[in-house]
């Protein structure tokens, strides 16, 4: 049994909290997997944004301007997990531009817009998950 299958079969909601890349030279296969999961069982798996999502789509959407860090923190091992390559040496130069478009275009149809989607926060009564710390002193309506 695969572990869709025991998610489709549970009655469980799971939810995954972000940093879903830049963790090995697997990041291709994990949002593959997460965003099919996703897409077949909206009710019960839930992924929210991490900073690593969103330094990737900062990446795509400014690679000159803003896509070093990223580069800095994993994101040559993404690119990589996605066939695409560039040298830290190239990462300020016009080269991370198409770079940045090539990653674009082996995403897998759909992929992007739902990144761009993903939620900070999944909430269910009194229980919040989040990718990162919420303020105890705050409502978290209002974080």
């Amino acid at each position: 049994m695969t572990r869709m299958d025991r998610i489709a079969e549970g009655s469980e909601t799971v939810i995954f909290v972000g940093d879903y890349i830049d963790r090995g030279p697997e990041s291709r296969q994990v949002l593959t997997w997460l965003y099919e999961l996703n897409q077949a069982y909206p009710e019960k798996a839930h992924c929210l944004m991490g900073n690593h999502e969103r330094m990737m789509l900062d990446f795509i959407d400014d690679p000159v301007g803003r896509g070093e860090i990223w580069l800095r923190n994993g994101g040559l091992e993404t690119l990589a997990s996605f066939g695409v390559t560039l040298s830290r040496a190239e990462a300020d130069t016009e080269v991370a531009v198409g770079v940045a478009n090539a990653l674009e275009a082996a995403l897998p149809a759909g992929m992007l817009a739902w990144l761009r989607d993903l939620p900070l926060v999944w909430s269910s009564g009194n229980v919040h998950c989040t990718h990162a710390a919420m303020s105890p002193r705050r409502a978290p309506e209002e974080q």
